[in-house]
């Protein structure tokens, strides 16, 4: 018993140093990305130029358009996010039935502690949970672009209620909003379960419900852009080893120029491309990393990128267990 508490005292710490170092790697993604957004913001000044030296008049009635652009996709989005807080209750039944299922199979290969033992382990509590928001905004006026991992149940671990909203203002050229929303949990393989050198194989399974937004209405002399993309990407870190590969499923990812698309996310159940997978000698503990990532981008006034699993209580993330495969 005593060495159990002292292997579950060695992977809190080590969860949190790979937690700090994760954080630290964002970061530096971040500081890289930031030379070329504020290039991208010069560029356009070139363009910006060129439109205050056309005709006062021509110039007058685009600034009057995009205005009135602006104005009905805010109104778009209020519509919208009143319809965001109800969920058509098939959905809501038929993602139970399937949680009901799944936990049914999930106690079928839970180990009872006979021989031989079964390869099959389930986790259903994670060790720790963090985020990270990154929002860029090249312009002022009334673009913004916000976006969190929502509110931490101190009930439901398992549950997130992330959401990245970006919101353009002005012509795209110069005006671009980015929001990146990331959020994720960490689960200790201990090496109790790796009895054999192998392959690890790591399911996280998925309970999905949320809706999305994208709206770009791009014309002569404006330049605008929309797209949103939702992904979720497993990580299997070994002891010693400094790297560990993404395995990355791209949930939703749209966008373009011209696109108005509005829709829900509803997703209950396994995607192999999210699978995790890791080399293991015998005895060694694995720990596993799931993340959630929205991104939300946009250029241009009434340009709006949206991914909410937050307005309304029945929608979220939910990673209610991951399942293991050990050699």
């Amino acid at each position: 018993m005593s060495y159990m508490k002292q292997e579950i005292e060695e992977a809190k710490k080590l969860i949190r140093r790979l937690d700090a170092e994760y954080l630290e790697e964002l970061k530096k993604e971040a500081a890289l990305a930031e030379p070329g957004r504020k290039r991208g913001a010069e560029d356009g000044k070139s363009w910006e130029v060129l439109l205050k030296n056309l005709n006062v008049d021509n110039a007058t009635k685009l600034a009057e358009h995009e205005k009135a652009d602006a104005k009905k996709a805010e109104a778009t989005y209020r519509t919208l996010e009143k319809g965001f807080k109800t969920i058509p209750e098939t959905i809501l039944e038929g993602a139970k039935e399937q949680l009901r299922l799944e936990d049914h199979l999930n106690a079928t290969l839970a180990w009872d502690g006979t021989e031989p033992a079964r390869h099959w382990f389930s986790y259903s509590v994670p060790f720790d949970r963090n985020g990270n928001v990154d929002l860029a905004n090249s312009s002022g006026g009334d673009g913004k672009a916000e976006g969190d991992c929502g509110e931490v149940s101190p009930i439901f671990n398992t549950v997130l209620k992330p959401r990245s909203h970006a919101v353009g203002a002005g012509t795209g050229w110069a005006d671009q909003h980015s929001a990146s929303v990331k959020c994720w949990f960490w689960y200790y393989v201990t090496g109790a379960f790796t009895q054999h050198p192998g392959m690890v194989f790591v399911w996280p399974y998925f309970d999905m419900h949320g809706n999305y937004w994208v709206r770009s209405n791009d014309g002569f002399f404006t330049s605008k852009e929309a797209s949103i993309r939702l992904s979720m990407t497993t990580r299997v870190f070994r002891p010693g080893h400094s790297y560990s590969p993404y395995f990355t499923w791209a949930v939703l990812d749209k966008g373009g120029g011209n696109i108005d698309e509005d829709g829900r996310v509803d997703f209950t159940g396994w995607n192999n491309t999210a699978k995790g997978e890791s080399l293991v000698d015998a005895g060694e503990s694995l720990t596993v990393q799931v993340i959630v990532e929205l991104r939300s981008f946009v250029e241009g006034s009434g340009s709006h990128a949206l991914l909410d699993f937050q307005t309304g209580d029945g929608n979220f993330i939910n990673i209610p267990f991951i399942r293991v495969w050990v050699p």
